[in-house]
Parts: structure tokens; C-alpha cells; sequence
């Protein structure tokens, strides 16, 4: 599903225009971006967790080279699915 086709099933479902619809899930974006660029993290019922990791510097071999090759430390995205929501896809059927 591509964001035009979620707008539409949302303005649907809410009783939304288009327009109203977008701007919703525009700022449903912006909001967990916020969250997440804080270091936070965000639960959603039913859904799931989106959690910032952290991944400490380390040395890795260079393949070819066999030369070691510092890693810099980083900050990853993890998403924990919700219990319904593995249920739900695995089953094949809805939430």
C-alpha cells in the first residue's frame, strides 16, 4: 500500500476529506520522527513499538584485505510488533 491509498482508506473510514485525511497523517509522521530523533521511543496499542538502539564502535576485518576496520558508534530504528498485530499477519486475516 502506497500513502495515496492509505489517505483515501483513512478519509474513508474517519469521515475525512482527502485533504483533512493527509494532513493527519502528515502530522502522525512528523510526531513519531520527533519522538524517535529525541532518543525516545513510541508504543502504539495493537500495532507495536518503534525503539531507538544504540550500537557501540567496534573493529570489524575488511574481507579482501583481512585489514581491521573501525566501526563508528550508531543509533538504529527497531520495531517490536504487537502481539495482535503478528497474530493478525500471520493468520492472514485483519486487527
Amino acid at each position: 500500500m502506497r500513502k495515496p491509498e492509505l489517505v483515501a482508506l483513512v478519509a474513508q473510514q474517519a469521515g475525512l476529506s482527502l485533504a483533512e485525511a493527509d494532513t493527519v497523517i502528515e502530522e502522525f509522521t512528523a510526531q513519531v520522527t520527533l519522538a524517535l530523533g529525541r532518543g525516545g521511543s513510541l508504543t502504539l496499542a495493537r500495532l507495536g513499538s518503534f525503539v531507538v538502539t544504540e550500537r557501540r564502535a567496534r573493529w570489524q576485518h575488511h574481507p579482501r584485505t583481512g585489514q581491521r576496520i573501525e566501526v563508528a558508534a550508531s543509533r538504529g530504528i527497531r520495531f517490536r510488533p504487537a502481539t495482535a498485530l503478528r497474530q493478525a499477519v500471520l493468520a492472514g486475516g485483519a486487527l
